[in-house]
């Protein structure tokens, strides 16, 4: 038991290191911090911020290239329908506004804050099953792409002269 300066009581555990009774200067109990968290918990910060990331910059590329083809002059056709795919993909919540008011909408605050749950979700889930994150996420790309490619064929864009 060490004593601190400002009283004389006993202390149980002291919040610092105090000196055996014997030893020389310096040396001393060092207090051991708590133990780690195992892994079947939540997912650590490393694993929900890679799969965001990765996530993330996908479908910011994504919705980058979308947005330069739909915008493009002279894109009809299947030019149309691949930056509609790629943008809906990138961009699901515009897609939604998208193809209800028939105009393309650009919703990127909401769009990323999908993208931002659903890389805390593959972290979780990934965590969960023991999979890796990089396969789960390039899954839930794939299926972004599918959507986007579903939703673009029910947009036609006006075409101004």
């Amino acid at each position: 038991m060490c004593r601190t300066k400002s009283t004389s009581r006993k202390l149980k555990k002291p919040p610092h290191v105090c000196p055996e009774p014997n030893a020389p200067i310096g040396v001393g109990k060092v207090i051991r911090s708590p133990p780690v968290p195992s892994n079947d918990e939540a997912p650590g910060c490393r694993d929900a911020a890679l799969a965001t990331l990765f996530l993330l910059g996908f479908a910011i590329a994504l919705f980058a290239i979308g947005l330069a083809l739909v915008n493009q002059d002279g894109c009809e056709g299947a030019c149309e329908t691949i930056g509609l795919a790629s943008l809906y993909a990138g961009g699901p919540v515009s897609a939604i506004f998208g193809v209800l008011t028939g105009s393309l909408v650009i919703a990127w605050p909401l769009d990323v804050t999908v993208w931002v749950v659903l890389g805390f979700a593959v972290a979780r889930f990934s965590a969960r099953r023991g999979r890796g994150i990089i396969p789960v996420a390039s899954l839930v790309l794939v299926v972004f792409l599918v959507y986007g490619l579903v939703l673009s064929q029910l947009v036609e864009l006006a075409v101004s002269n």
